[in-house]
C-alpha cells in the first residue's frame, strides 16, 4: 500500500514525547494535561483553543503513526474509546450542549501535526466553531478543565472492588490471556498464586495474581484491565492493591516484570514505586514459540523492577 508522509526528515514529534510522560516547553502540554492513558492511546486537552470550546481534548496513539491511512484496527478502537470516555466526562462535567469529533490528514486536509490526533470538542448552541480560528492558551488556562475530565473518570475508577476469585467463580481467561498469551505458562502460575480481580457494575475488568517466589518476596504477574475499561486508572488501583496485600502479609520485597516494548506498564509501575533492577535478556524469545509485538516492537526482554515494602 503506498504510504502518504509530509513529516520531514529528524522530526521531533510532540505527540510522542507527550504520550512517553514528558512535558512540552511553555505554552505546550504538560503531563498536567492528560486526562486519560490506555496502553494504546492518550488524551489531553489541548494547548490550541477555539473561543466558544474551552477544554477541547486532542486523543492520540502512543506510537507514532502520523495519519489515519496507517491506522491499526486495534489502535483506532483504542483512541475511539477514549474520545469515548472524553465525551461523556465533558457532559458531565462541563455542562455542553453537544460534543463534536475532528481529525485532519496531510497539508490539504489541514493537518499541522505529523502525528494522527483527533480533537474532541465539547459543543455549545450557537458557539460558530467551523467559523472561528484556536488561539494557544496557557498551562495554568488548562489546568481545571484537566482536573474536571480526570475527577470524573476517577469517580468510575473508585466504584471498582477488589477482591479474591472466589473458588467457584469461573476463571477470567480473557484477561489472563490478554496479558500473557501463553496458556500453559498461565496454568502452571495460577495454580501457585492468588488471583484477585476488579468489579464494576457487577462484571470482571481487571485482575492480579501475587504469587510467592522466595521467602519475603512475592510477585505480582499478569496484571490486566479490559480493553473497554483501559485508561481509568483501574491498573494502578490493582498494582496499589497488590502492594497493600504484600505489606500486610508481611513480605518485605514485592517484585514485577514487563516487556522491553512496555512503556505504559513501565510508566504505570515506576509512579507506584517500583524502580529498574535487571534485565532477563530475550527472556520473551525463550519461552514463546511465536514472536510477541507490543506497539510495533519485538517484546524481546523481560524488564524487571522492584518495590521494597
Amino acid at each position: 500500500m503506498r504510504s502518504y508522509h509530509h513529516a520531514p526528515k529528524g522530526y521531533d514529534c510532540p505527540f510522542c514525547r507527550v504520550a512517553v510522560g514528558e512535558d512540552l516547553p511553555h505554552p505546550g502540554t504538560q503531563q498536567q494535561d492528560v486526562v486519560y492513558q490506555s496502553r494504546l492511546a492518550t488524551a489531553f486537552v489541548a494547548n490550541k483553543w477555539w473561543p466558544n470550546n474551552p477544554g477541547h481534548v486532542l486523543v492520540v496513539p502512543n506510537q507514532h503513526l502520523e495519519n489515519l491511512y496507517e491506522m491499526p484496527v486495534d489502535v483506532a478502537a483504542a483512541i475511539h474509546q477514549a474520545a469515548r470516555w472524553t465525551a461523556l466526562a465533558m457532559k458531565e462535567t462541563y455542562a455542553c450542549d453537544g460534543v463534536s469529533t475532528r481529525q485532519h490528514n496531510e497539508p490539504d486536509g489541514d493537518q499541522e501535526v505529523w502525528h494522527y490526533h483527533l480533537h474532541v470538542f465539547p459543543r455549545y448552541r450557537g458557539d460558530r466553531l467551523y467559523n472561528l480560528n484556536g488561539v494557544l492558551t496557557q498551562s495554568h488556562d488548562r489546568v481545571l478543565y484537566a482536573q474536571k475530565i480526570r475527577g470524573w473518570l476517577e469517580l468510575r475508577q473508585r466504584s471498582v472492588v477488589i477482591r479474591p476469585l472466589l473458588s467457584d467463580e469461573a476463571a477470567p481467561w480473557d484477561l489472563w490471556l490478554q496479558a500473557d498469551p501463553s496458556r500453559p505458562l498461565v496454568e502452571r502460575y495460577v495454580k501457585r498464586g492468588q488471583t484477585f480481580v476488579g468489579e464494576l457494575d457487577g462484571r470482571i475488568v481487571g485482575s492480579s495474581i501475587l504469587i510467592e517466589t522466595r521467602p519475603d518476596t512475592i510477585e505480582l504477574v499478569n496484571l490486566a484491565v479490559a480493553e473497554f475499561y483501559q485508561g481509568l486508572g483501574l491498573g494502578r488501583r490493582l498494582v496499589e492493591h497488590a502492594i497493600e496485600t504484600a505489606r500486610a502479609r508481611g513480605f518485605r520485597t514485592i517484585e514485577v516484570g514487563t516487556g522491553n516494548p512496555g512503556v505504559t506498564q513501565l510508566g504505570l509501575y515506576q509512579r507506584c514505586g517500583f524502580r529498574i533492577v535487571g534485565v532477563d535478556l530475550d527472556f520473551f524469545t525463550r519461552h514463546y514459540p511465536q514472536p510477541l509485538y507490543e506497539n510495533g516492537l519485538l517484546c524481546r526482554d523481560m524488564i524487571r523492577l522492584s518495590l521494597d515494602l
